[in-house]
């Protein structure tokens, strides 16, 4: 599962180099549709499937020429009935209202598959528009949480823009790659 995919960079990844994978990409729906158009681009022999209720997602899983599993953001609480092995968000849950992150972090310990790891990179801290502050460790991470990765991450100190400088430091970045808690 990537929540929060950027034009499909992460999708696109996990199908070059795992080509039996099955990805689940989870994103708003104007978005997602930009997302399943660069996967298209990449892949254009790659089966995908648009699910919003739980007989399309029952469906697209049962199917093994369905390899991308399109997935609105509204319609997310579906991924507790799929089994989810690894699920990821790079750069999009630190835009997300705290209730909202809890709501994904909850479907993926409810997921029926044993193990659930979680690779999770976003900035330390980051003020939405509304004033709401979100912080990487007030996510609802788990004191049970197996914790298998927990620094800063490498490869986010730099950001970029289209006026010089082109490239500046970026606020701190964090990563954490987990194997959550699981709740039945």
């Amino acid at each position: 599962v990537v929540i929060g995919d950027g034009f499909a960079n992460m999708t696109s990844l996990l199908l070059a180099c795992l080509p039996q994978s099955r990805v689940i990409m989870v994103n708003l729906t104007k978005t997602l549709l930009v997302d399943m158009a660069f996967v298209y681009q990449a892949f254009p022999e790659t089966g995908m499937a648009l699910v919003c209720d739980s007989d399309e997602m029952e469906e697209a899983m049962s199917r093994s020429d369905i390899r991308v599993i399109a997935l609105g953001a509204d319609f997310s609480n579906l991924l507790s009935d799929v089994p989810v092995a690894l699920a990821i968000n790079i750069l999009s849950m630190m835009e997300m209202d705290p209730p909202v992150t809890k709501m994904y972090f909850d479907v993926l310990r409810k997921c029926p598959r044993s193990q659930t790891a979680f690779y999770c990179c976003n900035r330390v801290e980051k003020k939405l528009p509304d004033g709401t502050i979100t912080r990487f460790f007030d996510y609802p991470w788990d004191p049970v949480d197996e914790i298998l990765v927990d620094e800063f991450s490498p490869w986010n100190k730099y950001e970029y823009r289209g006026k010089p400088p082109f490239y500046y430091q970026s606020s701190p970045v964090h990563h954490r790659l987990v194997r959550l808690k699981k709740v039945r």
